[in-house]
């Protein structure tokens, strides 16, 4: 489980459309990962393999602020704004599941790292030395 992290994001991405994420934060992100292992055998030890990695999260405040919105107009991009940052909860709801399957391949990225070289028995031994 992860959880209070306030991360802020400076973005830029550069396309037809211009548009920059000049700031983004979430504020007290609570989460859970879970998955599924299968035990592989190579070399006469067996190996621990992630399957079905799922990772859920809610965040008590989301804050978004974009820029270059509709070829600069401030009236317009300002109103963007307040919608987006008036209507957290609901772009959370729509950004949330792919935010969520990039930190499952993040997290399960990092466990297999060292679950595909080091012996499932050295990481959870039966016996504690």
């Amino acid at each position: 489980m992860f959880c209070c992290i306030e991360p802020a994001v400076a973005v830029s991405y550069n396309s037809i459309t211009k548009l920059k994420i000049v700031s983004s934060s979430t504020v007290n992100i609570q989460g859970n990962f879970e998955f599924d292992y299968t035990l592989e055998t190579r070399d006469g030890k067996q190996y621990m393999v992630v399957k079905n990695p799922v990772t859920t999260s809610t965040a008590s405040r989301s804050y978004i602020h974009l820029t270059n919105l509709f070829n600069g107009n401030e009236l317009l991009g300002n109103q963007i704004n307040n919608f987006l940052n008036e209507n957290w909860k609901e772009v959370d709801k729509q950004l949330s599941p792919s935010l969520n399957v990039a930190i499952s391949k993040i997290i399960s990225s990092i466990i297999e790292g060292l679950t595909s070289v080091v012996p499932y028995d050295v990481i959870f031994p039966e016996r504690l030395p």
